[in-house]
């Protein structure tokens, strides 16, 4: 017979809301600290690995862009990574502008946002490097959802090992039989068991 001190329902929710498999072990649930545990561990290194992987990816296409378009990085946003991929180069990209009477996107600043690739096929090797980038970014967010998910399932079955932790045991359930005669004749019999 376990001394252990059963843990509120509510408390094993919050501790593995905080910490998934924490609640659980709290509970006496061995099985469910495991799986919520390692299940934290894998996406936390699985959000490390796209993050970094990611990270090291849009270096490369940086160091790319100004390599084979002349571009300055310093003081440069995403978009304009973007901007670059689709025109050869800052001429292009401002006459498009005009044409579209987009003046908000307009480069005033030649000097500062100067481009112009080497060749056509590396501004189209320059955009499959910097989309592979952004798809590692975006699996690092998506982690980040499953890291949630995590928590929050966690705590929902934390709750329920900690409630049932606190039923009494099966030889001590107890069997209530419920009858209804419905008339002189046939009998209902409901069994309810707790």
């Amino acid at each position: 017979m376990s001394t252990r001190k059963a843990i509120s329902p509510r408390d094993a929710g919050l501790r593995s809301l905080l910490l998934p498999g924490w609640g659980q072990r709290a509970a006496g649930s061995a099985r469910g600290f495991r799986l919520f545990l390692a299940s934290e561990v894998s996406l936390w290194t699985a959000y490390a690995a796209f993050h970094a992987v990611a990270q090291w990816k849009e270096d490369a296409y940086r160091l790319f862009a100004c390599e084979h378009a002349g571009i300055d990085p310093r003081g440069k946003d995403k978009q304009f990574y973007v901007n670059i991929e689709n025109y050869d180069n800052l001429d292009e990209y401002n006459q498009a502008k005009l044409r579209q009477r987009n003046l908000r996107d307009y480069y005033r600043d030649r000097e500062k946002y100067a481009w112009q690739w080497d060749s056509p096929e590396n501004r189209k090797r320059y955009e499959r490097m910097r989309v592979e980038s952004d798809r590692y970014a975006n699996r690092a967010e998506l982690t980040i959802g499953g890291i949630l998910a995590n928590h929050l399932l966690s705590a929902v079955h934390a709750v329920w090992a900690a409630r049932k932790h606190a039923l009494p045991s099966c030889a001590a359930r107890r069997d209530w039989d419920w009858s209804l005669r419905l008339f002189p004749g046939p009998e209902l019999s409901l069994r309810l068991q707790l």
